[in-house]
């Protein structure tokens, strides 16, 4: 898969404050960190397989890594540098850059969103421009600069069609080269249906899609798939979605990632799954990479410091693991 070091590394690459969204990071049921730079351990886990219903098939995966070419060779021309990595938030506003070709954790910045007192992030996405948009508890989303952290308020109405709380994930489109921000949700984290909808980054205007079953994170590829990891079904799952119904397309079970689930995160990322996931009784967020195409379950990183809510990952990430 990718090399097994693990390294967290404290240099800045620009002191300004940070986020919690995504394709996920819908729940926090306390933080334990503060500051910049906890340090990580890394330790070796266990590989388990999961149950699907269908093959992983569909318009599959193809690309190679680099910006310049567009979104893993996808065909998309707009990618900023820096796009095709993954970035996470914590309960305590790090903002943090994750390689998984190298399973490096780099802190960026604490993120100083205009957002009330005690409020804190949610969920986060990130576009093409290598800019996160970051939901916070309070159903606000901010617009946060990837390099340094910077956050700036957007003009995003909350509580549109009942929707305060809810997973994000970009998905480039089928017809042409731009994207889609795709989010589910409610009022707050529940076992029941969530609604699946999209959002208009222009006009910043939420339309619903359909009831999808339990409360997922969403994360989108640059070959036009919408992807979602539910901890709190039984058993949890990671299901491949229907754009325009919310329709499960695909089906693996991950049963090694049942118990209660207290933070959890989510991105596609070299033809494979991250999930960032925190359980009751858990110190800290544990990292598992999943692979489709095996249906292995490994943990890729364990107890790495940090409450992680929120992981974003632009429809620029390559489709498979770099050479």
């Amino acid at each position: 898969m990718f090399p097994r070091s693990f390294s967290i590394a404290h240099a800045w690459k620009g002191v300004i404050p940070l986020l919690c969204v995504t394709a996920v990071g819908c729940g926090d049921a306390g933080s334990s960190n503060s500051g910049i730079g906890q340090g990580g351990s890394s330790q070796g886990g266990s590989s388990q397989g999961g149950s699907s219903q269908g093959g992983f098939g569909g318009d599959g995966f193809g690309g190679s890594l680099g910006v310049d070419s567009g979104a893993g060779g996808a065909g998309n021309s707009r990618c900023a540098s820096g796009a095709e990595w993954i970035y996470l938030v914590d309960s305590n506003n790090i903002l943090l850059q994750f390689r998984p070709d190298t399973l490096t954790l780099t802190p960026i910045g604490n993120l100083n969103c205009p957002s009330s007192s005690g409020d804190t992030p949610f969920s986060m996405a990130v576009d093409r421009d290598a800019t996160a948009w970051v939901l916070y508890q309070s159903g606000n989303i901010f617009h946060v600069d990837t390099s340094n952290a910077a956050c700036t308020a957007t003009g995003f109405q909350p509580g549109q069609s009942g929707l305060t709380n809810f997973g994000m994930g970009f998905v480039s489109n089928d017809d042409d080269e731009d994207e889609t921000l795709y989010v589910a949700g409610g009022t707050s984290v529940t076992v029941g249906n969530a609604t699946l909808a999209w959002v208009d980054t222009q006009s910043l205007q939420l339309s619903t899609i359909g009831q999808i079953n339990g409360w997922p994170e969403l994360t989108g590829t640059g070959s036009a798939q919408l992807w979602a990891f539910s901890p709190n079904t039984n058993p949890p799952t990671i299901q491949r979605l229907d754009k325009t119904s919310g329709a499960v397309a695909q089906n693996f079970n991950v049963s090694q990632l049942a118990g209660n689930p207290s933070a959890w995160a989510f991105a596609f990322w070299g033809g494979g799954f991250y999930v960032f996931l925190q359980r009751a009784l858990e110190t800290s967020t544990n990292i598992w990479f999943f692979d489709p195409n095996t249906q292995n379950l490994t943990q890729a990183l364990g107890n790495t410091g940090y409450r992680i809510v929120g992981a974003g990952v632009s429809t620029c990430a390559p489709l498979v693991p770099p050479a």
